[in-house]
């Protein structure tokens, strides 16, 4: 069986700056029949161990710090194993929500995660948050049954914009310049861009917009 990815789609709260949003999130798990890797196991621990299953949790990598991404991190891996990934640039959001613990790993650009016959790239693309990191497969089976290159873009990128930046510690200018340099110019258009929040997307379907969102602002 190939590596392959599903999607689970849990609700929940987003707080921030004294305010509090509904929000539904995308959770990503990557694997086989075997072994999978969790990404941003948000706000249902339950559901998160009933779409795993009997697979064992080779890793636990978050897009950024943000509580919506985050919260449940510490009882999946409860529940589940996996050790949690997150960039350290984003450890003060971390704290904010898991106060006097830390994760386990430090995430750095390049870093190379492995599962079944699949590996994933870790691309540092600030501006959402000051680590927020999406993760690159240049091969992997979607639920259609068709193996392509994937991105995870947390909310760095999603269909017809770039991820907010009208809060603490988010700049657009870096968003936009992470968007460019490291999403638009290194990765094929034919990438499969499953995001944080909403519909899935392609490099190919979001580069010719970039100066639109430019002219538009945050």
């Amino acid at each position: 069986m190939s590596t392959s990815f599903e999607n689970l789609v849990t609700s929940g709260t987003f707080s921030l700056d004294g305010g509090t949003w509904d929000v539904e999130n995308n959770v990503w798990i990557i694997g086989d029949e075997n072994e999978v890797i969790i990404i941003d196991p948000a706000h249902d621990a339950d559901a998160v161990a009933a779409e795993v299953g009997e697979r064992a949790v080779s890793a636990i990598l978050l897009t950024h710090g943000h509580d919506d991404h985050i919260s449940q991190a510490l009882e999946v891996q409860k529940r589940l194993g996996g050790r949690i990934h997150l960039n350290p640039e984003d450890q003060m959001l971390w704290d904010a929500v898991h106060e006097g613990t830390v994760p386990d790993v430090h995430i750095s650009d390049g870093d190379v995660f492995t599962v079944g016959d699949a590996t994933l790239v870790a691309l540092h693309t600030p501006g959402h948050s000051p680590g927020s990191t999406c993760f690159y497969s240049e091969s992997l089976t979607g639920p259609d049954g068709a193996t392509q290159p994937v991105l995870f873009s947390g909310d760095t990128l999603f269909s017809g914009g770039p991820g907010a930046t009208g809060r603490s510690y988010s700049s657009f200018e870096t968003i936009i310049e992470s968007i460019r340099t490291r999403l638009f110019q290194e990765l094929p258009g034919a990438t499969v861009v499953n995001t944080g929040h909403g519909p899935s997307t392609s490099i190919g379907a979001e580069s010719p917009h970039l100066q639109e969102w430019i002219d538009r602002g945050e």
